[in-house]
Formats: structure tokens, C-alpha cells, sequence
């Protein structure tokens, strides 16, 4: 959030410098997901976090089981684009939801998300994410 001080300069508040909206740390999740490196879409969620993945059978619950999801999911090409997107913040937690479509493999395939949030260190990190392809 940028102010002004006393004197009228500019100045941002210290607490948000680095922090990304929530609306945008999701695009860094999907940009992510573009890249094909499922290491470091894991790095993203919490080591307790939730996915319950767009091609998931089963909830996948910690960072070796997401790891899993994605070592899978990637081997598809997948990369996708945000066509709807909503968030709501409270404190440290945001709840982010929306539509995008994914090309996985020459197909599309339009889906909806709920992400929450939990705000650490300064920075976003995915405590759970429900994916599901759009009836």
C-alpha cells in the first residue's frame, strides 16, 4: 500500500513489500504450473496442505502426496489461463475463486477453483486448493 509520510514523500508500508495479492500469487501458481516443474509447484503449498486436483481420484493431502499429483499432471503439458477470478481477505487468509481453462494435451478443458490462502512470512502459501472440471 503506498502513503505519504509527513513531508509528503511516498513511502510504502513495510508489511506488504513483497507480498503479492492474492488475485496474483494465483497467476504465479498458474504460471508455475505452465513451467512443468512440479518440484516447484509443490514449494507453493503448505507442508500440510490440501489438493483436491482437476484429475485427482483421491484428496491429496501434504507436500509428497501433492508432489505426486503434479509429477503426474505435468507429464501432460499442461498450462492454462484464468478467465474468472474473486478474492476476500481476512488477516492472514484469503479465499480465491474462479474459473480457467486448461490446454492438457492439445485439449481444453474449462474448470473452477477455490483456493484459501494463509499468509507466511509476507508471502501467500496454498493451504488448500479444490479444482474441478466445469459441469
Amino acid at each position: 500500500m503506498i502513503g505519504h509520510n509527513a513531508l509528503g514523500l511516498p513511502f510504502q508500508n513495510k508489511m506488504l513489500i513483497g507480498r503479492k495479492s492474492p488475485e496474483a500469487f494465483i497467476q504465479h501458481w498458474l504460471d508455475t504450473v505452465c513451467s512443468h516443474d512440479a518440484k516447484a509447484i509443490t514449494e507453493l503449498y503448505l507442508e500440510d496442505g490440501v489438493l483436491l486436483g482437476t484429475l485427482a481420484e483421491t484428496i491429496k493431502t501434504g507436500r509428497q502426496e501433492i508432489r505426486s499429483y503434479f509429477d503426474f499432471f505435468v507429464e501432460k503439458k499442461p498450462c492454462g489461463v484464468i478467465t474468472s477470478i474473486s478474492s476476500a481477505t481476512y488477516n492472514d487468509i484469503a479465499v480465491v475463486n474462479g474459473t480457467y481453462t486448461f490446454d492438457v494435451e492439445g485439449e481444453k478443458v474449462p474448470a473452477r477453483f477455490t483456493f484459501v490462502l494463509k499468509n507466511v512470512g509476507h508471502n501467500w502459501m496454498i493451504d488448500t486448493l479444490h479444482s474441478s472440471v466445469q459441469p
